[in-house]
């Protein structure tokens, strides 16, 4: 018995001692943690960190503001918002509205889109167009027009790429029947359908571009009230000597890269529920 209590207290002591390994261990361990975290904490309370971390803030909230002014102004001159616009220009047509809203806007808006929107980037385009599938049986249409923009030939890009946007469209949702007029604009409501707001979401900016200005209707013999009107264009009520332009034919490029995009990342889903809608089932 007294050996069994001796056995006891000596593995109760081994106990007490691994234990006591353990909490210096610990306290090894935690201190260099400790001194590190508080040297943490006094760099982040520095004043240099303080005045960084207030002007990256203060740094979103004007670009915030500046893709708000952009999505403004970018439809209001005429142009289609862009997923190739990359977030400088956006935010220097921000800042050009707001310090330029009064004189000479759409002018500055043109220049700064035709210097961003080189020939350079033009082929990126292309190059991109040409690697989907779904574009096959179009691609020679496309990549001539974007070809003759480079070249300044606007009176055969722009309709060129306007008489293929319906079809890409349709072909898109799968539709191989009449698609009437009332319909092909729901299918465009529905493409461009992302029912959040957000700072970089242009879907409320497309589909009024596409329905406001490209399906622009007009009168023959009349002024003409949109310079990419699909309908004005492609009738021959708009003449060549008057939308034959390089912002014209960029606006065209810009819109027909959204619906491209768009197409691309449409869901079996989303075709569905879009043909049921418009009783193409």
């Amino acid at each position: 018995m007294i050996e069994e209590n001796s056995n006891f207290f000596k593995s109760m002591r081994k106990i007490g001692e691994m234990a006591q390994d353990i909490t210096n261990a610990i306290s090894v361990a935690i201190v260099p943690v400790i001194e590190f975290t508080k040297e943490i904490n006094e760099y982040l309370s520095s004043e240099k960190v303080q005045t960084t971390f207030r002007n990256f803030v203060e740094g979103i909230i004007q670009t915030e503001e500046d893709i708000k002014n952009y999505k403004e102004v970018i439809v209001l001159i005429g142009y289609p918002p862009s997923i190739s616009t990359d977030i400088t220009l956006m935010r220097q047509i921000g800042q050009e509205f707001m310090e330029n809203r009064e004189t000479g806007l759409k002018d500055i808006i043109d220049d700064v889109m035709k210097k961003h929107y080189s020939p350079k980037k033009i082929d990126e385009i292309k190059s991109l167009w040409e690697s989907f599938s779904f574009l096959l049986d179009r691609k020679s249409l496309l990549r001539q027009a974007l070809t003759a923009h480079n070249l300044g030939m606007y009176a055969l890009s722009i309709p060129s790429l306007l008489s293929q946007m319906e079809g890409i469209i349709v072909d898109g949702y799968k539709i191989k029947q009449k698609v009437e007029g009332w319909q092909f604009k729901k299918l465009v409501r529905q493409l461009f359908n992302n029912p959040d707001n957000e700072a970089f979401d242009f879907d409320n900016e497309l589909r009024e571009f596409y329905l406001k200005f490209i399906l622009a209707r007009f009168n023959h013999g009349q002024e003409i009230q949109s310079d990419v009107s699909r309908h004005a264009i492609l009738h021959g009520g708009a003449k060549p000597v008057n939308f034959a332009k390089e912002e014209v034919s960029l606006k065209i490029i810009l819109m027909m890269e959204n619906i491209i995009y768009r197409i691309d990342n449409l869901t079996e889903n989303e075709i569905r529920e879009a043909k049921k809608k418009l009783g193409f089932y």
